[in-house]
């Protein structure tokens, strides 16, 4: 689901309102935001999105549903290593490795009364995020998972636009 307007709109306050009902119906739900300011950093939104589920203290800890995708998102939260040379042997931050861990962990997720993956503000996403978000909608298709996104429909770049048209191409999303 691509929620996209102007800023001010309403954006922000109508996912919101999807995490909550999400929430009251028992989905898990994983937020995480874009700043502009972040723009820079690769998977900044993904490790937003971590870090948040990590803090609720959720009934499955992230350490725990992530299971033996742990060591190749280690480098991504080093706070969730117990021991300071423990990445010393973690793998590089390899979207080929990545991509599929946070799939896994979607699934993971999913299994009980369903997900809500939260991606605010792709306007300002890194390029990675954004294939972050394309390979989710690929293969989270088939699972109780639903993908928000939301993004300021007049602050459309070069990459955002490439995703949106994919999206669009493999009709993996619907637009409000």
């Amino acid at each position: 689901l691509l929620i996209a307007g102007e800023a001010g709109v309403g954006k922000s306050r109508l996912a919101g309102e999807a995490i909550a009902y999400a929430a009251a119906a028992g989905w898990v739900a994983l937020r995480g935001g874009s700043s502009e300011a972040e723009r820079a950093i690769p998977f900044g939104v993904l490790v937003d999105m971590l870090r948040a589920y990590s803090l609720r203290q959720p009934s499955v800890p992230l350490a725990q549903a992530l299971g033996p995708d742990l060591s190749t998102l280690a480098p991504l939260l080093p706070e969730l290593v117990s021991q300071p040379g423990a990445l010393a042997g973690a793998p590089t931050l390899d979207k080929q490795l990545i991509f599929p861990a946070v799939a896994r962990l979607c699934a993971q997720l999913a299994r009980g009364d369903g997900l809500l993956v939260l991606f605010e503000d792709i306007h300002w996403c890194d390029e990675v995020s954004l294939e972050l978000l394309l390979y989710l909608a690929r293969h989270t298709a088939v699972l109780r998972v639903l993908l928000v996104a939301t993004y300021r429909s007049d602050e459309v770049g070069p990459e955002l636009r490439r995703l949106l048209a994919q999206l669009d191409r493999q009709r993996l999303a619907v637009e409000v």
